[in-house]
This record gives structure tokens, C-alpha cells and sequence, in this order.
């Protein structure tokens, strides 16, 4: 799943995937504005097939919390 996760960041963030790793986050990821919070979050929707709650997608700010939340959802 941390692949295909990394896959997204690279899609929505135009970078390579081996820039993104543990500590990817808002802080440390030049451009993730709310614009692109929000491109984060369709494109992980599709690739996972799922829907967020409206509560969760402010949570998703970190590649281990996104983790978290996609392990719920199945």
C-alpha cells in the first residue's frame, strides 16, 4: 500500500517517488497547499477506491496517518 501511496504524492506533486518517505508532510512538501490537499485526496479516492469522511481529510497530512486511515476503510 506505501507504494501505491508514494505513487499518488509523485502523480499530484510532479516529483519523483523517492523523494516522499516517512516524513512526508505539508511541512516538508514544497506546493501541498490546500489546492493541492485537496488533488491529494480525489487521486487517492480513486486509486483506493474509497470515499473519506469529511473528518478525515484534514487528517491526511502525513504518509502514515493517510496509511492509517486507508487500512479503515479496507
Amino acid at each position: 500500500m506505501r507504494a501505491d501511496i508514494i505513487a499518488v504524492f509523485a502523480q499530484v506533486f510532479g516529483r519523483a517517488p523517492e523523494q516522499f518517505g516517512d516524513d512526508t508532510s505539508p511541512a516538508n512538501v514544497e506546493g501541498w497547499d490546500s489546492v493541492r490537499h485537496v488533488e491529494l485526496v480525489v487521486a487517492l479516492e480513486e486509486r483506493f477506491g474509497c470515499m473519506f469522511d469529511p473528518d478525515e481529510v484534514p487528517e491526511l497530512t502525513s504518509l502514515a496517518r493517510i496509511e492509517d486511515i486507508l487500512h479503515r476503510h479496507g
